[in-house]
């Protein structure tokens, strides 16, 4: 597991296995895990398997994401796909991620960023 308030980067000979969060992530290696960040650029050759919270996401040719995006809106907000992933994977993307599970009429289920509602 890595947990970083700063940027990472993962080199084209590196692989990661887990979870990861930081600010932002470059990725020209492998991770298969689950990804909570602000922004995440896979570059050619870079290759993610999991899912992903984030609010800006770049993919450049030759790299590849699979797995299930969710989107982090400036608000802190993240529409769900609860379906996808089972309960227990589910809720423990979304405590790593620093999210609340909450329901909303304007929205259907969304999330609430943690460390905003905090501050």
């Amino acid at each position: 597991m890595i947990n970083t308030a700063f940027d990472i980067s993962i080199g084209s000979n590196g692989v990661i296995k887990g979870l990861i969060k930081a600010r932002e992530v470059v990725l020209s290696g492998l991770i298969e895990g689950h990804v909570a960040c602000e922004k995440i650029e896979i570059l050619p050759g870079g290759k993610l398997v999991g899912d992903l919270v984030c609010r800006d996401f770049v993919i450049e040719q030759g790299g590849k994401f699979i797995g299930q995006r969710h989107e982090l809106t400036e608000g802190g907000r993240v529409l769900s796909m609860t379906e996808a992933l089972d309960s227990s994977e589910h809720k423990r993307l979304l405590e790593f991620a620093g999210l609340k599970e909450t329901d909303s009429e304007e929205d259907g289920l969304v999330f609430e960023n943690l460390d905003r509602m905090e501050r």
